[in-house]
This record gives C-alpha cells, structure tokens and sequence, in this order.
C-alpha cells in the first residue's frame, strides 16, 4: 500500500487481534463444555435405564416370599413389614414399568390412582399399608392374623 502521507506509518490489516483469539477460545470452550454437559447427561440416563434392568431381573416373587415367611415364623414384625412393603413396590415396578421404591404408601395410592388398577386392588392396597404403617412407624407388635393377610394381599397382588 502505498501512503499518502511521509510521516505515518502504514497502515497493515490484521486479520486476528488479541481480543479475536481471546473470544475465539471462549466460543471453542463453551461448546466443548455443552457437548460433555450433554454427554454426561446422556450417560446418567443409560446407567439409570440399566440400574432398572438389573432390579427387574434380580426380583423374584418367590424367594422375596420365602424371606417374608422366615421373618413371619421369627416374629420379626419390623423387618416383615419393610420386606413386605418392598415385595409390593417391586410387584408394582414390575407391573407398571416404573420405579416405585422410593414412594410411601400414601404416594403409592395417589400414583396409583392415574393408573390402570381395579377397585379390589385399590381397596387391598389401602388395608396393606393400614396394616403395615402402625408396625414399621409406631413400633406397634404385629399379629399373625395380619401378617397372613399382608401375605394373602402380595399373593393377589402377583
């Protein structure tokens, strides 16, 4: 180029400043940091689909029975009661395709009323957790009379 003027300098394009570059790598830093944002969001949902996949193949009505009884012969009324409520929610996940372990009773029974579910359940489902809460929650002493009809319910259930 030529200059006009003797005494300025010449004027030279550049291309790339300090401050281009600078904005240049942010940009390039904020899409690397979304796609492994992404990414990993990605991950977690396969592992929680596999975690899924694992308790539905783990789950077996009668071995979970076979441990409900012993703690019905024990009289172990506590662990009867967490072991039953598990079966149920295991029943349940294993019906309706999603998982229910982490819902109380009375969230149970208020998913369970959007779901395709008979009134004879809905009812059973009801006496199961009314037999059930006082033992897990006040310490109340189970009778064997419930016990059997917590057992008859999971029975239904499956």
């Amino acid at each position: 180029m030529k200059d006009i003027h003797d005494n300025l300098a010449l004027i030279q394009p550049t291309f790339f400043t300090i401050l281009d570059w600078f904005l240049f790598f942010a940009f390039l830093g904020v899409l690397v940091w979304v796609y492994f944002s992404f990414f990993h969001i990605r991950v977690e949902k396969e592992k929680k689909k596999n975690v899924k996949k694992k308790n539905k193949i783990k789950f077996s009505f009668t071995k979970e029975m076979v441990g409900l009884r012993e703690e019905f012969k024990k009289e172990n009324w506590k662990e009867f009661s967490l072991k039953a409520s598990r079966i149920l929610k295991l029943l349940l996940e294993k019906k309706f395709q999603e998982y229910f372990l982490f819902a109380t009773g009375r969230e149970l029974e208020e998913i369970l009323e959007h779901k395709k579910i008979n009134q004879k359940q809905k009812e059973e489902l009801k006496e199961f957790f009314q037999l059930l809460d006082p033992i897990k929650f006040d310490r109340v002493q189970g009778r064997k009379e419930e016990a059997e009809k917590i057992i008859k319910i999971l029975e239904d259930f499956n």
